[in-house]
This record gives C-alpha cells, structure tokens and sequence, in this order.
C-alpha cells in the first residue's frame, strides 16, 4: 500500500519552496542572496559537523573559505559573483578525511 505521511508531504513542500525562491532570488536583477546564505550556512554547519577534534586545519580552511560574515558583506555591497565558488577553484582545495582521521589538505 502506497502513502504518503503528512510529515513526508510538508517535508517535500518546505524543500521545493526553499528551491523555488532560491531560483528566483538568483534570477533578480540585481540577484538577492538570502536563501544562498542561508543554504551556504548550512553546508558549512554541516562540513563542521563531519570533522573530528584533531581537524583543527581542515576546520580552519572551511572557515577562511566559508566565511559568511564577508561572503554577506560582498552580497549586501553587490560585489558577491558567486565569489565562493570562484574562491574554492582559485584556492584548489582537495580535502580528504580517511577514518582513520587521517586529513589531507592540498
């Protein structure tokens, strides 16, 4: 039998909502950044979330590249271009974690 939980059909609405307005604030002109933030907020939560205490670098590195106080100011001044994006190819970070806790930054 196929059903679908009032908790799974406001989950998939919230998602699609979210997205949506991603879509059209990126689309304005000039594009707005809130829900970009608030998306780039939660990956970067969620990056840290991932990292064992001995990471201390790798954590270092996602908060110099992530840094969303800046990444906000360049959005607010209209000067952001997607410059996360562009941050993260110029600086050429490869990250790996092994489970052994082993990190490698390069």
């Amino acid at each position: 039998m196929f059903y679908f939980s009032i908790e799974k059909v406001v989950e998939a609405t919230l998602q699609k909502a979210f997205w949506d307005i991603l879509e059209l604030e990126l689309n304005e002109d000039p594009p707005k950044y809130n829900q970009a933030l608030l998306l780039l907020e939660e990956v970067k939560a969620g990056l840290t979330l991932l990292l064992l205490p001995q990471h201390k670098a790798l954590k270092q590195k996602i908060d110099e590249v992530l840094d969303l106080e800046l990444i906000k100011q360049q959005a607010d001044k209209g000067t952001l271009h997607l410059q996360v994006q562009y941050t993260l190819m110029q600086k050429g970070y490869s990250i790996e974690v092994h489970d052994g806790g082993a990190t490698t930054i390069s």
